[in-house]
């Protein structure tokens, strides 16, 4: 993915279970959550790995979160720059991060709020999650954590 621009949605860019995927040279602004980096379970493809995100500029995501009821992008909180759940492997430099409310980056994991996971192959965990050399301005002024 690069060179295009992601506004007004809930997912501004979304790479979901894949692997070697490069997001750079983007803009995402006023979506709900700038960048999310998925891997879900139950899925054909699994072990989403390998994704470097470089050279973005992710800002003021801070669209309220209007995902239909059940869509797993529904639990993303308002203001998320950045998101990165259950993968392995991911490189996030060189971007450019500010005024995103809640939280301009977040690492998680699938099971944390309660959700439950009926997959065996599944790996909710992310592993190996390299966050460097990028610039921060403002965020986290509207911590809004409930997912």
């Amino acid at each position: 993915m690069r060179n295009s621009r992601a506004e007004y949605n809930v997912a501004g860019i979304e790479i979901e279970n894949s692997t070697y995927a490069d997001v750079y040279d983007n803009v995402a602004t006023n979506n709900t959550g700038g960048v999310l980096v998925f891997d879900l379970p139950n899925l054909e493809v699994q072990g989403g790995q390998a994704t470097r995100v470089f050279n973005n500029q992710i800002y003021r995501n801070n669209t309220e979160n209007f995902a239909p009821e059940g869509a797993i992008v529904g639990n993303v909180p308002p203001g998320t720059g950045l998101l990165v759940l259950a993968n392995d492997n991911i490189e996030v430099y060189e971007n450019e991060f500010w005024d995103n409310g809640n939280v301009n980056i977040m690492v998680y994991s699938f099971t944390l709020g309660g959700r439950t996971i009926s997959d065996p192959n599944y790996d909710p965990y992310p592993e190996q999650i390299f966050i460097h050399d990028n610039t921060y301005r403002g965020g986290g002024t509207s911590p809004r954590h409930d997912c």
